[in-house]
């Protein structure tokens, strides 16, 4: 699920509203999507047209608008659900990275709606039912879907690595962060002169071969950190938060 939230109006020169939905980086075959956009100043007179990847989407109430302020006489949040038997059939295609939407006033007595955000949600390929992504494990990794589009190299930061992961097999991965007494300045651990928290090898070991039957469990050494209570772990199978625009507004992956 992408949600991209902000409060936005369009000007009048430029009425219509088109807005890119990145971050859920594969969609499954034949995908189930959802897109819903909540919206102020809707009125039943008022006109506009949504669309999906250039596809127009049937208004959400009958005989009404796509905006008609349903609600308190301002508001609306619709919803469109698409599949492979769907009208129209879903136009999010297989495999897509991303999707986008549009919301067109009508040449003669259009509407003008401002946005408080715009949700998005597609079913994804996870052939292994672990969380992570075909592409990722194919690529043996992803990008950060806010970085440069999503389009980055495996030496740039945005990059997320996945090493080891195999398709076929679920895949657990796990960064570990953990307490140090001396943390050094290039920001490892000064276990010479000081203490360290991060699990021993045979700890690490245990847990893999705990899992091992169903699952491949990877550790990532994560931060040494000097800055108070209880070392943290963070599970690494689902994607960072997203921070992405509408018109100057952010967003982020809920999953």
């Amino acid at each position: 699920m992408v949600i991209y939230d902000g409060a936005y109006a369009p000007a009048n020169g430029s009425s219509t509203v088109t807005q890119s939905l990145q971050g859920f980086y594969q969609a499954a075959a034949n995908p189930i999507s959802k897109i819903t956009h909540i919206v102020g100043n809707g009125q039943n007179n008022k006109f506009e047209t949504v669309s999906l990847n250039g596809v127009n989407l049937p208004t959400a109430y009958k005989n009404l608008p796509p905006f008609p302020g349903y609600y308190n006489g301002s508001w609306d949040n619709p919803t469109w659900t698409l599949n492979f038997n769907s009208k129209p059939v879903n136009p999010v295609n297989a495999n897509d990275a991303s999707a986008t939407t549009t919301v067109t006033p009508s040449s003669s007595n259009s509407g003008c709606v401002s946005w408080g955000a715009v949700v998005f949600s597609t079913t994804v390929q996870n052939s292994d039912n672990d969380g992570i992504l075909d592409i990722w494990k194919q690529k043996q990794g992803y990008c950060d879907a806010s970085v440069n589009g999503g389009v980055c190299s495996t030496t740039d930061p945005s990059w997320v690595a996945l090493p080891g992961a195999t398709k076929g097999k679920k895949d657990l991965f796990v960064e570990l962060d953990y307490m140090c007494s001396i943390v050094n300045a290039d920001g490892t651990c000064d276990t010479t002169n000081g203490y360290s928290f991060y699990p021993s090898a045979g700890a690490l070991s245990m847990i893999t071969s705990a899992f091992s039957q169903k699952v491949n469990t990877h550790f990532i050494p994560g931060n040494p950190s000097y800055s108070g209570a209880f070392a943290t772990g963070a599970i690494r199978n689902k994607p960072a938060p997203i921070p992405r625009t509408l018109q100057g507004t952010r967003c982020c992956v809920r999953s």
